[in-house]
C-alpha cells in the first residue's frame, strides 16, 4: 500500500478510539481530525506515531485499520485485543465494555484461584490428576 494513502495519527488519537467504540469525529482535534473529515466512507489504514504521549508508550510505529462513518470512526480491533492493547500502551484498561474475565472469575483472578474458590463452595477437594474427594456431609446425602 503506498504511504500517500496511509492516515498519520498520535497516541492521543489512539487512546480516544480505545476508549470509546464509536468516536464521534468532532473528538478528535487538529490534524487528524482533518483527514477524517476529508475520508471518504469505509476503511482507512491509520499509522500512530511511536512515542510517550497522552499518558502512554509506544515503542514502534503501530498501523491499524479504522472504518469512517458518516460522523464516527471506529477501531477494526476486537474488544478483547483493545483491552489488552490498552494495558499494554497506556497501563490501563481504557476500554468501555470493561476488562474481559471468564464466567464466575473475578477481574485479576487467576484459574488456579477460581479453582480453589470452586472446590471450597463445593466441599470437594481434589488433585488435577486425582479423583475428587468428597466431604462428609455430601457423602451421607449420596448414600441415601
Amino acid at each position: 500500500m503506498p504511504e500517500s494513502q496511509i492516515q498519520h495519527a498520535t497516541l492521543d488519537e489512539l487512546r480516544i478510539f480505545l476508549s470509546e467504540m464509536y468516536p464521534p469525529i468532532d473528538r478528535f482535534s487538529g490534524d487528524a481530525k482533518a483527514w477524517m473529515l476529508k475520508a471518504d466512507l469505509g476503511n482507512v489504514i491509520v499509522k500512530f506515531a511511536a512515542g510517550e504521549q497522552a499518558g502512554g508508550s509506544l515503542p514502534l510505529p503501530m498501523i491499524l485499520p479504522v472504518w469512517k462513518a458518516k460522523s464516527s470512526m471506529s477501531l477494526l480491533v476486537d474488544k478483547r485485543e483493545k483491552s489488552i492493547m490498552s494495558l499494554r500502551v497506556f497501563g490501563e484498561d481504557l476500554s468501555p465494555t470493561g476488562p474481559f474475565v471468564k464466567k464466575g472469575e473475578q477481574v485479576g483472578e487467576t484459574e488456579e484461584a477460581a479453582a480453589e474458590d470452586k472446590v471450597e463452595e463445593e466441599g470437594v477437594v481434589a488433585k488435577a490428576d486425582e479423583a475428587p474427594v468428597v466431604a462428609d456431609d455430601e457423602e451421607a446425602s449420596m448414600n441415601v
